[in-house]
């Protein structure tokens, strides 16, 4: 496949991650995301992706709700080597860019020059899948897994990767300023489920 937005999506390995295979039940079966699973609504066919990934216990639920046709995408701002959890799992690496400034006028003693200036973004700047998606399921979207980063811009990728009426399940507690900016983005809040899972859809 090719890249996008810096971004490489390699298909899962033939061999299943030796923790957790796709025959196996989840190593804890309290897993809470097992009664979650019913709240996101996921459907067999459906393109979604977990945004960190956990150990690989969600992504296998995933999977086996999406079923052969659909695809799940295990979204990291770091190397992941727990990916192949399923045949129907693919791994994506966000990479930091680089992106250049408008160019600027020097004051020095060359008042003609002209010098580029360029800032680099943080890898969850840059979420972007290689189809839209159907779901997005964010464990946690916080600077522990995220890193410092601009909230406005990551929940502009977030609601541009999804498709119209896909639906983005935070299922740790969101902070304020988080909700604030995925509303400013144009995420419309469905519903809550007790505090700490919050479900939002593009319009």
């Amino acid at each position: 496949m090719s890249f996008r937005h810096g971004i490489a999506l390699a298909a899962a390995a033939t061999s299943f991650w030796p923790l957790l295979t796709a025959a196996e039940s989840p190593p804890n079966a309290d897993c809470r995301s097992v009664k979650q699973a019913h709240f996101a609504s996921i459907k067999a066919g459906d393109r979604v992706a977990e945004f960190p990934p956990d150990d690989g216990c969600v992504t296998l639920l995933l999977a086996r709700k999406v079923g052969d046709d659909g695809r799940v995408y295990r979204v990291s701002t770091t190397a992941d080597d727990a990916a192949a959890v399923s045949g129907n799992v693919f791994a994506i690496q966000l990479k930091m860019q680089l992106h250049a400034a408008p160019d600027l006028w020097s004051s020095s003693e060359d008042p003609g020059g002209v010098y580029g200036y360029w800032t680099s973004s943080p890898p969850a700047e840059n979420f972007a899948t290689p189809e839209p998606l159907d779901l997005i399921w964010a464990m946690a979207l916080d600077e522990a897994s995220l890193g410092a980063v601009n909230l406005s811009v990551v929940s502009g990728a977030l609601l541009k990767a999804l498709k119209p009426g896909g639906v983005l399940v935070i299922s740790d507690a969101a902070s304020r300023p988080l909700r604030r900016e995925l509303m400013a983005a144009g995420f419309e809040l469905v519903k809550a489920r007790r505090s700490s899972l919050l479900k939002f859809r593009r319009p």
